[in-house]
């Protein structure tokens, strides 16, 4: 089937279908039923996983080096976590590997009663607090990244949840102090990660967010200078569920090639997550996006093993984790995604072979696609400009021999065109000069 569109270019081409390997089964995780199991927040590095465990209070670990049965065993003790807080440590908000080897990991520990959040650092040597436990000086603490530049420690932070301010804070390692780095009054920051090439930090912005930095992935560069802040992305762009609840956000890297992966944590219609591909300075949009996951062959939407409640990736495996908990159902697991990223595959009874070629881009006036599906099928594809809202449905339904669409009314600026449709998911950026 040719498709041909006049007005922007659009890029079809096969689904992403992903699969999901199971790293460690409950039963693995609890040594067999011994052990209540619920991740609190967890880092992984080399294939050993360590979190806080709500049940239990304390910091466990799993290693497939142990012998069956006792993979996972204590790091430090509730007792040992209360001796050396001097308070009851109750809750975890999130956790960091030094991504340099693994070598410590720092978790923002609190204690839910008075609302007290603090950093805390395990590493080869004893336990040490970074913030004060009574004092308050890491409240409202939603996210954590170590840059592997310099081994600082960036944390997200709400004024909602008791910060000063939200935004980013880094760690005054003399002082003990979290400084700001860049605050706004329009961000609420559900989490945060570093980019360990250009250490730029990432963020999302949840829907607690005002104007354009509600449900949004922010950038934030040369957080250690004159650190500047602008929206990189807008995941509901691409996620098909209506209810939205951004809660994680990682940096991944495998070989040269790097992404910021984002999961939206939605009970009631599924968990997605979306890749955005960094590219170089300028780019709002990744130049290739997907949606991962088991495709839905009557919908066209992708679904991730439920219920998800955590994204963490290994940097020195260069793996992927999902980490589900039964807290909502389903099974204490922890899953390693496949291939990280694939642009294509084919699953049972979807194949949607597409063949493309765009003229020209940029462009002043029309631009003309032409593209060829193996089979006819029904494509929607809509406009978005940089801040991710939709300014144009291009089609919606089963897809013609060809299709004549206008830029007319459009203003100059770069758009993304997304594309869905049973076995079909894309986007691609075009640019309109005037």
């Amino acid at each position: 089937m040719r498709l041909l569109l006049f007005g922007l270019a659009l890029a079809i081409s096969p689904a992403t279908a992903q699969d999901f390997a199971t790293f460690a089964s409950s039963a693995d995780l609890t040594n067999g039923g011994e052990i209540e199991v619920d991740f609190g927040c967890a880092a992984v590095d080399d294939g050993a996983l360590v979190w806080y465990n709500f049940p239990t209070e304390e910091l466990l670990a799993y290693n497939t080096e142990e012998p069956p049965g006792a993979r996972t065993f204590v790091v430090r003790s509730a007792a040992d976590l209360d001796a050396d807080a001097g308070v009851d440590v109750n809750r975890c908000r999130a956790a960091a590997l030094d991504p340099a080897g693994g070598d410590f990991a720092v978790f923002a520990l609190a204690n839910a009663d008075t609302n007290v959040d603090f950093l805390y650092l395990l590493g080869e040597d004893e336990p040490q607090l970074l913030t004060s436990p009574t004092e308050g000086d890491g409240d409202g603490i939603t996210g954590l990244a170590v840059s592997a530049a310099d081994e600082q420690i960036y944390v997200g932070r709400k004024q909602f949840f008791g910060a000063p301010e939200d935004g980013v804070y880094v760690l005054d390692a003399q002082s003990g102090a979290l400084e700001p780095v860049l605050t706004s009054p329009d961000l609420s920051l559900a989490d945060l990660d570093v980019d360990p090439v250009t250490g730029t930090l990432y963020a999302l912005s949840d829907g607690f967010g005002a104007g354009d930095f509600e449900n949004k992935v922010v950038e934030i560069a040369d957080p250690g200078g004159a650190a500047t802040l602008r929206v990189f992305a807008d995941p509901f762009t691409f996620f098909t569920s209506s209810n939205r609840r951004l809660t994680d956000l990682e940096v991944v890297r495998a070989g040269a090639e790097r992404a910021v992966f984002v999961l939206n944590n939605s009970f009631e219609d599924g968990e997605e997550i979306a890749r955005f591909a960094l590219g170089g300075a300028g780019v709002l949009f990744a130049s290739e996006t997907d949606i991962l996951g088991d495709p839905d062959v009557a919908s066209g939407d992708y679904a991730v093993p439920a219920p998800t409640s955590a994204l963490r990736f290994d940097p020195t495996d260069e793996r992927l984790f999902l980490l589900n908990t039964d807290r909502f159902g389903g099974a204490d697991e922890a899953l390693v995604v496949g291939d990280l990223f694939a642009t294509s595959t084919e699953s049972e009874g979807v194949r949607s072979a597409a063949a493309l070629a765009a003229y020209p881009n940029p462009a002043a006036g029309e631009v003309a696609v032409v593209l060829t599906l193996e089979r006819p099928q029904s494509v929607r594809a809509a406009v978005y400009d940089v801040l991710g809202r939709q300014v144009a449905v291009l089609h919606d339904g089963p897809a013609p021999a060809t299709l004549r669409l206008r830029t007319a009314a459009l203003p100059a600026g770069t758009y993304l065109v997304r594309a869905t449709g049973p076995g079909v998911a894309a986007a691609v950026r075009a640019t309109v000069v005037r």
